[in-house]
């Protein structure tokens, strides 16, 4: 009966140990090294020029609106970066809003 038991913890501790080692977790090798970097130089630069663009845009989109619309527009845009950044309405405009 003990060589039996002994064989049954042999095999369980076994199976515990092999669960957890793993040959190569982190993957080796030299990791991702971009294939070229004159097309990721190329990548960055469309995306950067890209961005520019919008922001361009958005700048004529804004400036060809009346003037009344770029207040609200401005106004509109304010409460937005706070609601994102989770902040609520300053304290005199919360107690002294039009109802």
């Amino acid at each position: 009966m003990g060589k039996k038991v002994f064989q049954a913890l042999a095999i369980m501790i076994f199976l515990m140990i092999s669960g957890t080692a793993f040959s190569q977790e982190g993957g080796g090798g030299g990791g991702e090294a971009p294939v070229n970097k004159h097309y990721e130089k190329q990548k960055k630069k469309r995306e950067k020029e890209a961005a520019k663009a919008d922001k361009e845009a958005k700048k004529r989109h804004e400036k060809i609106q009346d003037k009344k619309t770029r207040k609200r527009m401005k106004k509109n845009r304010k409460k937005a970066e706070r609601a994102r950044k989770n902040k609520g309405e300053p304290f005199f405009q919360r107690i002294f809003r039009k109802k």
